[in-house]
């Protein structure tokens, strides 16, 4: 086990905030295509009653309450809460914080401390987790022992937090990498689910009207594809000045190949 073992005992938040995985048992980190519905039964909710939002990898889980603090790792999920009016209770992020979700409102950018940056880092304090305390991580889960750079943590520090701290609600939707073996969501359908999370749906579809309207203004004004340019991909991380690039490919699945599709190429 990675980290600092924790000397918290039992619940915390999840007393006020209750939930449950639909898989609870065996891997409690295994996909589920075949639970992930759309019943409008499981996306929908009253005052005073439970419901339930659905993602890979993690499976459908029953909430009693909207999650008011939720602590996230990259930009992306940021954006997509803050998109859906969640502004308040973002905690932190350990990688990523995008300065213009808070900037162009006169708002401070949260600070790095929380969840460490996992990227940079070769053992994660299991501790922040603990410490920051959110009623949900939108986290992949199988990111943390999936990726490997911690190569102590494995699926049972990732349980222990489920147990002990709260649920993970995440997709690595950014990109396709070695550890997933299970669906990649285009960001609309990351984002739709997202707002059954957070019960905002309509939030989600005006923002959905929006998009579809760009993209087909769009497609109408596209050049024959002879006469398109080629291009050239490279990740943000890529530092010009140490002459380090990395290249992306658009034919790799994940948003962040989102405003370039290959057969425009």
């Amino acid at each position: 086990m990675s980290g600092n073992d924790s000397t918290l005992e039992g619940p915390t938040r999840r007393d006020a905030l209750k939930y449950g995985g639909t898989l609870v048992t065996g891997s409690v980190l295994a996909g589920c295509s075949n639970l992930i519905g759309r019943d409008d039964d499981s996306q929908q909710s009253e005052s005073g009653r439970s419901y339930e939002a659905c993602i890979e990898p993690t499976g459908c889980l029953s909430f009693e309450e909207v999650p008011e603090r939720y602590a996230v790792y990259n930009g992306g999920w940021a954006d997509m809460a803050f998109a859906l009016g969640q502004r308040e209770g973002f905690l932190t992020a350990g990688n990523m914080i995008p300065e213009f979700l808070f900037e162009p409102f006169g708002l401070d950018v949260p600070t790095q401390e929380g969840l460490p940056a996992m990227w940079a880092e070769d053992s994660w304090d299991k501790e922040s987790f603990y410490e920051i305390d959110p009623d949900v991580f939108l986290i992949d889960p199988e990111y943390l022992h999936g990726v490997g750079w911690d190569a102590n943590w494995d699926e049972e520090d990732t349980a222990e937090i489920i147990e002990n701290v709260a649920p993970f609600f995440g997709n690595n939707m950014r990109r396709r990498r070695e550890f997933h073996d299970y669906e990649l969501y285009p960001l609309y359908e990351g984002f739709e689910r997202l707002a059954d999370l957070f019960q905002e749906r309509e939030r989600y579809e005006a923002f959905a009207e929006i998009h579809d309207e760009l993209r087909s203004e769009i497609q109408s004004r596209l050049p024959p594809e002879s006469e398109r340019p080629r291009i050239g991909l490279i990740n943000g991380g890529s530092d010009p000045t140490a002459g380090q690039f990395y290249p992306l490919y658009a034919r790799s699945e994940g948003y962040e190949m989102k405003p370039v599709s290959y057969t425009h190429l």
